[in-house]
Formats: C-alpha cells, sequence, structure tokens
C-alpha cells in the first residue's frame, strides 16, 4: 500500500512539544486492538466487524475488521492497525499515525525513555478538533415538554467527511441510560402529519418552513419501537436521499412505521447524487408549494409496497470475492452455541404439533442457553438470550418457568442471562425490526420468538413471507442467533419431511440453517421424538425425549414418530408381565395366555414381552422333552 508523505503531527495536543515522538510499531500492534481503534475513529464497524472504507468514499460494508488489522474487499488493500489510522486521520502518512496511535495507547517513545504519564482520556470531539473540524451545529433533541434530553454535534472539516457525535443533556459524549427521543418532538406530538427526513438539517429547513419534520439519532439502525409509537395514528411521510441508504432507510423504518402509522408516503424529491430535500429546495428550483403538492399526489403503501423496496438496493450490500483469494485469508473461528446443532448468526426454526409441547421445548432452550446447562444431552455454552412470549400470559407463563427450574435443579440465581419479553397480553404491534432492537439494548446474543407468526402478517404470501425473511438476516448481520418457533401443517405431521412440516410458505424451512421438528411418539404418551436437520453438520439421529415436572428429559424408548400408518401401542412395562408367572413351569401357549390375561393385550405383544423378559433374565427357560417350559424361578433342564 502507497504511504503518503508528510510534514507534522496536525494532532500534538496543547501543552506537547511539536517534536515527532517515535514509538515502536511493533508494540503498537501488540497492544491495539484495530476494531476498538476503528469504533473510536468513527468508522461504526457492525457486529461482524464490517464497515464502509469512507477513505476513499465507499457507503458499502466490505471492509473487515478484526483484532490485528482489516480488508478491504473492494480494493483489495490491507493492513495493520497503524495503517488504518494513516488512512482515516492522517491522508496516509504512517509517521503521524504511529504518533497518534503511541499517545493513545500512552506508550513510551523509543527516543523518550521517560515514565509516561497518566492523562485525561481525550474525547472524540477533542480528537475532531484535532484534525482541524470545526463544530457547525448542536442538534438539541428535547421530549414533549421542551426539556433537553440530549444533542446531535455536527462537525465540518472542507477536506473530510463530516462528523457527528452525540452526547447527553449534561455534556457527556456518550448515551449509555439516556431514552433517546425523536428530533423536534413536540411538533411531532402536536401535528397529525408528520414529515420523516434523513437528519437534522433536513428537519430544520422543513421546520422554516412551517412544516413538522423530525429524525432519529443515529439513523436507521438506532430505530426504536419508542419512536415508532409516537408517530401511532399519524400521517407519516419519509423524504429521501437520492442514494441506496435512502431505500434502505425506507425499508427499515417504512415497514416498522407502517404498523403503527394511520398511512405512509415515501418520496425521492432530489436528483442530485446523495441530493436530500435541502438540496432540492435551495438548489433545484423546489419550494414548499410544490413539495405539498407532491406529497398530496404521492400513494399510500402498504406494508408490502414498501418491503418490496428492498430489492432496489439488496443487490449492492454484497460484493463477489475471488474465490483463491478468500482462501487464503485466515478462517474465522468456530463459534457454536450447541456444538453440531447451533452456531452463532444461525437462523432457527422449531415446529412441532399443539401436543408435542414445542413452546416447553422452545424455553427450556432458552434456559440451558442462558445458563449453559445440559439439555437433552448436549451442554451448550453461555449467551445473553432474550426469550419472546407471544402467546401465554406473564402469569402462566411465569408458573412454566417456575416449574421447569424447579424440575431441571436449576440455581434461579443463573437467569440473569435469560432476558423475557412478554407480549401475550400487549396491544401494540411487534416487528422483526423492534424484537431486534430490544436484543441489541439488551445486549442478547440469542433471541428466541414464540411465536414467529405473530410477526408476519401472512404466512403463505410469497412477497411477505421473502420479506420477512430479509428482516430476519438483519438478526444474523448484528451477530445475533435467532430461533423462531412455528407451528406445523395440519395433519400428523410425521407424514411429511422435515423440512416440509413448517406451517405456511416453504421459504421458512428452506431458508433456515437448522430445523428442530418435535412429533408426537408412535406409541408412548407424554413422549416427543426430535430431529434436526442442519445445513453446516453431519446428519444426527433423531432422540425421544419424555416431558415430566414440567421439562423434557432423555428417554430410551426407540423414536418412533406418529403417523398416519403407525398404529399407537400401549407401553408394558415387563415388571407389570413378570406377574404373571410364578414357581409353576407352564409351556409356551399357555405362557402366552398368561401374559394377555395379566395385561390385557394381544398376542404380538404378550409375545413380545416374553422375549423381552427372558432377554433380560427375569423370565427362566427351560426344555422339559419338546416342549419349551416357562417359569419365574429358573429349573435343571430335563
Amino acid at each position: 500500500m502507497k504511504k503518503a508523505g508528510c510534514a507534522g503531527f496536525v494532532g500534538t495536543r496543547k501543552g506537547a512539544s511539536a517534536k515527532m515522538k517515535c514509538y515502536s510499531f511493533d508494540e503498537i500492534k501488540s497492544h491495539a486492538d484495530c476494531l476498538e481503534i476503528a469504533r473510536e475513529l468513527g468508522l461504526n464497524p457492525n457486529a461482524q466487524g464490517r464497515c464502509a472504507a469512507t477513505w476513499r468514499g465507499g457507503n458499502n460494508p466490505n471492509v473487515a475488521i478484526n483484532k490485528d488489522g482489516w480488508f478491504d474487499h473492494k480494493d483489495k488493500s490491507k493492513g495493520s492497525v497503524i495503517d488504518l489510522v494513516a488512512l482515516v486521520k492522517f491522508s496516509g502518512c504512517m509517521q503521524q499515525a504511529q504518533q497518534w496511535l503511541g499517545e493513545y495507547l500512552r506508550l513510551i517513545p523509543r527516543h523518550d525513555t521517560a515514565k509516561a504519564k497518566p492523562r485525561k482520556a481525550a474525547t472524540r470531539s477533542d480528537h475532531l478538533r484535532a484534525e482541524g473540524y470545526i463544530e457547525i451545529q448542536r442538534y438539541d433533541y428535547t421530549d414533549a415538554s421542551g426539556e433537553l434530553i440530549h444533542q446531535v454535534i455536527r462537525y465540518e472539516n472542507p477536506e473530510k467527511p463530516k462528523q457527528f457525535i452525540q452526547c447527553a443533556a449534561n455534556g457527556k459524549e456518550s448515551l449509555e441510560g439516556v431514552e433517546t427521543v425523536l428530533y423536534n418532538l413536540p411538533a411531532v406530538v402536536n401535528s397529525k402529519q408528520v414529515i420523516l427526513v434523513e437528519g437534522e438539517k433536513d428537519a430544520d429547513t422543513l421546520a422554516a418552513l412551517g412544516l413538522p419534520a423530525t429524525t432519529n439519532a443515529g439513523g436507521a439502525g438506532a430505530w426504536k419501537w419508542s419512536y415508532t409509537a409516537a408517530l401511532m395514528g399519524k400521517d407519516v411521510v419519509m423524504l429521501l436521499d437520492n442514494d441506496a441508504a435512502g431505500l434502505k432507510r425506507a425499508y427499515d423504518i417504512g415497514r416498522a412505521v407502517r404498523m403503527e402509522a394511520a398511512s405512509v408516503k415515501i418520496l425521492t424529491l432530489s436528483k442530485l447524487p446523495k441530493g436530500d430535500v435541502t438540496d432540492w429546495l435551495n438548489q433545484e428550483g423546489g419550494n414548499k408549494e410544490k413539495l405539498l403538492k407532491a406529497i398530496a399526489d404521492a400513494p399510500k403503501l402498504s406494508s408490502r409496497e414498501i418491503a418490496e423496496l428492498a430489492g432496489k438496493q439488496a443487490a449492492g450490500d454484497v460484493e463477489p470475492i475471488g474465490a483463491g483469494e478468500w482462501l487464503s485469508q485466515p478462517d474465522e473461528a468456530d463459534r457454536p452455541i450447541i456444538e453440531g446443532l447451533i452456531d452463532e448468526g444461525d437462523r432457527v426454526a422449531i415446529v412441532g404439533q399443539s401436543k408435542a409441547r414445542k413452546s416447553f421445548y422452545a424455553l427450556q432452550v432458552g434456559v440451558a442457553i442462558a445458563t449453559g446447562s445440559e439439555m437433552l444431552g448436549s451442554t451448550p455454552n453461555a449467551y445473553r438470550v432474550l426469550l419472546v412470549n407471544g402467546e401465554i400470559s406473564a402469569h402462566a407463563y411465569k408458573k412454566r418457568l417456575r416449574n421447569m427450574i424447579e424440575g431441571l435443579e436449576t440455581n434461579p440465581g443463573l437467569l440473569d442471562n435469560l432476558r423475557v419479553l412478554n407480549l401475550a397480553n400487549s396491544s401494540e404491534v411487534t416487528t422483526f425490526a423492534t424484537v431486534l432492537n430490544e436484543a441489541v439494548k439488551q445486549k442478547c446474543e440469542v433471541c428466541i420468538i414464540d411465536p414467529v407468526y405473530l410477526l408476519i402478517t401472512d404466512e403463505l404470501d410469497q412477497k411477505e413471507v421473502k420479506a420477512a425473511v430479509l428482516e430476519m438476516k438483519k438478526f444474523s448481520a448484528e451477530g445475533i442467533t435467532l430461533i423462531s418457533v412455528y407451528h406445523s401443517t395440519k395433519g400428523k405431521i410425521g407424514d411429511r419431511q422435515g423440512i416440509d412440516r413448517i406451517s405456511g410458505s416453504g421459504i421458512l424451512a428452506r431458508d433456515c440453517s437448522t430445523l428442530i421438528s418435535l412429533c408426537e411418539h408412535a406409541s408412548e404418551p407424554d413422549h416427543v421424538v426430535i430431529s434436526a436437520i442442519t445445513r453446516n453438520y453431519a446428519p444426527s439421529e433423531p432422540i425421544t425425549a419424555k416431558f415430566s415436572n414440567g421439562a423434557f428429559s432423555l428417554s430410551d424408548v426407540a423414536p418412533v414418530e406418529a403417523n398416519s400408518r403407525t398404529r399407537p401401542k400401549r407401553h408394558i412395562p415387563v415388571e407389570e408381565a413378570i406377574k404373571a408367572f410364578t414357581e409353576k413351569s407352564i409351556c409356551y401357549g399357555d405362557a402366552v395366555k398368561a401374559v394377555k390375561k395379566q395385561c390385557s393385550c394381544s398376542d404380538v405383544p404378550a409375545k413380545d414381552l416374553i422375549a423381552e423378559m427372558t432377554k433380560k433374565g427375569m423370565l427362566f427357560r427351560m426344555e422339559l422333552g419338546r416342549r419349551t417350559m416357562y417359569s419365574a424361578i429358573k429349573r435343571e433342564s430335563v
């Protein structure tokens, strides 16, 4: 990678010597976490460590970052943390980058062996000002009464991309513990029609025209359910910027808003590249009258029509990579949640008939993963879990959980990692976006939704299901494993292949990394056959589980699924059948009759029981001439 020359360190803090300090590159690399530094630089990598190459004007997350370095899949460049800082902050100057990192990490310069003195941690604003950025505007976010809640600070540098910093009302550059609100909330509350734009500048532009406009801090990825609730019953107009990010925002936010708003309209007014409504008004001949007419003429969109916008921007999210280059890159570490079954970021389906107790199974999975405790022969790694209960009242669900942990002998003190969201009695409409936001807010790595049909309007509508699958994939993009509970098709699911057991469109089953099926046992009450289909692991044998004391446990009963061809069989314990025998020896025919009478069964099960008791040494057989005799007491052969 070509390194640019440089004359000096523009970021030298006040009071420090202007002389360039030299640090050991190896020491910097051993102390620095490239992913952490990327966040400090404002690159905002996602949960997969991907971000845009802002230094070359990139918008798509083509750059992969880990602790040790980065790789740009677009231009095939790569480097260490020093290279990254040089590109992002210092136009490629490695010397300035190493000094910035050395001071940031509080290392000792190679040419200055004096002990480094502790210093007050610089804020992001300090770093931006050191780079020549100037504060342009502070945008106040207030509650409905006008009281300041938080702020967004806009910084600009004529030679670099604009930057934004969010801070609390007290000035602290962090929103931890702050319940953020929509911009210009008083106007939103008091207006029937609200215009939703992509930034505070556009909202202020429209407010100057007397139009109620709002936005949210942090972009589409930071949209919250509370923002949707604030727009309940209102006519919402989304004005998009003219770029792929604008379409993505329409899809991400539009469907969530549509669930609560009276109506949603979506417009892109500017024809300029990345142009916004302010550009349209100032540079393209737009005015208030034209804007109001465009809004009036725009159609009201359904959730399905909003979802169709996703297809217009999905192709730009991922770019291909040469197979040879891909194979030359280090493999990612395996990240199993349940070894051989579920990995981090997987989308998992649980399907079963009502008698199969799939909700109990999903709850037990949540308990096992949250506590790292054994379940049906497997011990998962412990993760923080969000469990969404959408069908059972909170009162009844709490009883289920209490009975389950008592039956499993689980320490309740270990359940802090299990977060339960009870929505059964809620009148609010829940979307995938609101659940994802809650999972991120709760810092959960696993999310279980029971049942998932509550979030899908029509499971048979192909377009609706495709839109839902795209929403589910956003959990994976955030590194969250999504486990969805589905109802089964009508009839006995044992008559169908596992992949065809989910009710509704087949797309739902075929999108999963793992599909877990619970089917009634052919003969044993309170038993289910559990089978799994996985994309990433070798096939596994089905198991039989017994439900008792509020939870499932392994059973040694053969896993035979109930279907239209299997005849239900009553399980007769050998302890009951042995009561048909005494010290007196009887022939085989009489033995069969005795077992049939004792156990009220037919010939076949009676013969099976005799064979099983003989095999277990409970019933003894001896030869008397040509006859075979049976008794409960062993005799010598004659």
